[in-house]
């Protein structure tokens, strides 16, 4: 299916400054767009991919859509190849894994099986040996906030109510430590597993890797 296939590799390319909107990545969009149980329901989705189009992603309007209509989506097509072979050199590489923004998963958190390339992670994807960068950009689409204007300006962050600032410098956090409690500018938000809430610390991933910027709650910063 060429054209999803197309709709997902956008989901790799830098974007710019998320303006609140809520959106959905163009993964999301695709899905929404081929479970659709009716052509009316799949134009209601044409004017997310507006939206996506003011945030910097380039050329996914309803073109794509109808290009995914007439893909088929998951109606009967011609059986799917063989899983592309694993490259021994690939195979023989030391496994590892990487703590990576999950979405779909409700802990908004996973570990990625890759290898160790020297000091590069690399992973196999469609067919192609490819840097982790290249699979989990550092951008919003991703899930990642490390070259989002508000997180490189130190802008406060608002969450259920309350507002926090940000504290220190970039750090890794085991993802067994988190939860996921909301959501900012397009980007998860997480707090540690035995805070209550309003959490007294909100943390913000920048990065895979599991690297997150902390923000402190700012009534607390005042005592």
């Amino acid at each position: 299916m060429r054209a999803l296939q197309a709709l997902l590799r956008w989901t790799q390319r830098p974007v710019g400054h998320y303006d609140g909107v809520a959106i959905r990545t163009a993964a999301s969009l695709a899905s929404d767009w081929c479970d659709a149980p009716s052509s009316t329901d799949r134009m209601d989705l044409e004017p997310v991919a507006g939206i996506m189009n003011r945030i910097g992603i380039m050329r996914i309007g309803s073109s794509v859509l109808f290009a995914l209509a007439a893909s088929g989506c998951g109606s009967a097509g011609p059986a799917a190849g063989p899983a592309p072979e694993v490259p021994p050199d690939y195979a023989a590489l030391p496994d590892t894994l990487v703590c990576v923004v999950d979405r779909a998963s409700p802990a908004g958190l996973t570990e990625l099986a890759a290898k160790a390339r020297g000091e590069e992670i690399v992973v196999f994807e469609d067919g192609e040996v490819l840097p982790l960068s290249a699979v989990h950009p550092v951008n919003v689409i991703a899930g990642y906030a490390g070259r989002e204007g508000w997180l490189v300006e130190g802008a406060p962050v608002t969450h259920s109510g309350a507002r926090y600032v940000q504290t220190g410098g970039e750090r890794r956090i085991d993802l067994a430590l988190l939860t996921r409690v909301g959501e900012h500018m397009g980007i998860l938000l997480f707090a540690g597993t035995d805070d209550s809430p309003p959490p007294d610390a909100i943390y913000v991933p920048t990065a895979p890797g599991c690297i997150f910027q902390a923000y402190v709650r700012e009534d607390l910063m005042r005592r």
